[in-house]
C-alpha cells in the first residue's frame, strides 16, 4: 500500500480477523521518498525594446514573458540602471524614468521561484521627448526604367513644441 507523508517510525500495523486464521511469519517494508525536482522559471518570449515619452511611465506584465513548469509563485527583480526606477507589484513591472531624463538604457528582469532564477533578454529602454512613428501608406510596384513613388506619413503621439522632421532625400542610382 502507498502511505505518503509518513516517516519510518510512524507506522502501526493492525490485523483484524473474524472467522478465520491469520498467520504472519515476517513483515518487511521500505519507505521510498519521491523527490520533486524543481525546474527553473523560463523566458517564454523576449521582451521587446521599449520607448517611453519623457516624464511618462510604462508597464510590463511579466507573466507574459516568464513561465514556471512547477507552477511555483514567482517573484521578480530587475537589473538596476541609473535614471530609471522599477516598481514591481505581483506580475506587473512599472518602469519609471527620472523626471526630465531622456536617453537610452539597457536592463533585464529576473524571475525567482525561491530555488532557481530565470533571466529575460537584455532590452533597451529609450526615453524620448516625443514618439514619432513613420508609416508607409502606399508603395508602388517597382518597374525598371520607371519612376518609383511611395507616400509616407509621420504621426506624433503628442506635440508640445515645434518638431523637426528629416525626410530622406531621393537617391539616384546609376547602373
Amino acid at each position: 500500500c502507498l502511505l505518503p507523508e509518513f516517516n519510518q517510525t510512524s507506522y502501526k500495523l493492525v490485523f483484524e480477523v473474524s472467522d478465520g486464521v491469520l498467520s504472519v511469519d515476517e513483515i518487511d517494508y521500505k519507505v521510498i521518498k519521491r523527490v520533486k525536482i524543481n525546474k527553473a522559471p523560463v523566458l517564454i518570449q523576449n521582451i521587446s525594446n521599449l520607448n517611453i515619452i519623457k516624464n511618462k511611465n510604462i508597464t510590463v506584465d511579466l507573466s507574459e514573458y516568464f513561465y514556471d513548469e512547477d507552477n511555483d509563485v514567482l517573484s521578480y527583480s530587475y537589473y538596476g540602471v541609473d535614471n530609471i526606477s522599477v516598481v514591481i507589484e505581483d506580475n506587473i513591472a512599472t518602469i519609471i524614468p527620472d523626471k526630465g531624463f531622456t536617453g537610452k538604457k539597457y536592463m533585464f528582469f529576473k524571475a525567482n521561484d525561491s530555488e532557481f532564477v530565470g533571466f529575460s533578454d537584455v532590452f533597451s529602454v529609450n526615453i524620448v521627448e516625443e514618439l514619432v512613428r513613420e508609416e508607409t501608406l502606399q508603395k508602388e510596384r517597382v518597374v525598371i526604367n520607371r519612376p518609383v513613388k511611395w507616400v509616407k506619413k509621420v504621426k506624433l503621439d503628442s506635440v508640445k513644441k515645434n518638431v523637426a522632421i528629416n525626410i530622406t532625400p531621393l537617391l539616384k542610382i546609376f547602373l
